[in-house]
C-alpha cells in the first residue's frame, strides 16, 4: 500500500514527461557510453604503446 502511494505521482509526472524523459536518457546514455568506449580505447593504446 505504501509503495503504492509513493509511486502514483511519480508515475503521473513521469507519464507527463516521458518523451522528453526518455529522448533525454537515451542521449545520454549513447553519450556516456560513447565516451566510456573512447577513454576505454585510449587506455588499451596507450598501455601497449608504453
Amino acid at each position: 500500500m505504501r509503495r503504492e502511494k509513493r509511486i502514483c505521482p511519480m508515475s503521473n509526472s513521469r507519464a507527463f514527461l516521458w518523451p522528453i524523459t526518455e529522448m533525454y536518457d537515451h542521449y545520454l546514455r549513447s553519450e556516456i557510453l560513447k565516451a566510456f568506449i573512447s577513454l576505454v580505447v585510449r587506455l588499451l593504446s596507450f598501455t601497449f604503446h608504453v
